[in-house]
């Protein structure tokens, strides 16, 4: 049996959800809809990638696709398309960025320092001092 996910879990989603349907123009419950509009598609899609970008270990698959009504391969299907279109798309890239930038949930997010130290290496800063 999956365990559901916990509530700052959900706060910090919810709050990633509101700060992508207000980029958006859409209303909150636009990512909850069942439904393949490419508009909603694309709200899910960005949530669940500026999400996982944070590398939480703490949230399965299963849950997330929980929280959105769905199961964990959509949720794999949604970063793989996600990762496609931040690739080549301008205004998804600039949706993740804007995200990533005034998300308040996470203020501290860890980045791969690849400046030849060595990928193990991580270096640590506060998206509030850009």
């Amino acid at each position: 049996m999956i365990r559901e996910i916990s509530i700052t879990e959900k706060i910090k989603l919810d709050k990633l959800v509101k700060l992508a349907a207000n980029y958006l123009a859409l209303p909150y419950e636009a990512a909850f809809e069942k439904t393949r509009k490419r508009e909603n598609v694309t709200l899910r899609q960005a949530v669940i990638m500026a999400y996982f970008e944070i590398k939480n270990k703490f949230v399965t698959l299963e849950q997330i696709g929980m929280y959105f009504g769905c199961n964990h391969a959509t949720i794999l299907h949604a970063l793989k398309k996600a990762k496609i279109y931040y690739e080549n798309e301008y205004e998804f890239n600039r949706m993740i960025v804007y995200l990533r930038t005034h998300n308040e949930a996470y203020p501290d997010i860890v980045f791969p320092f690849k400046n030849g130290f060595g990928d193990k290496e991580m270096m640590r800063f506060s998206l509030f001092g850009l």
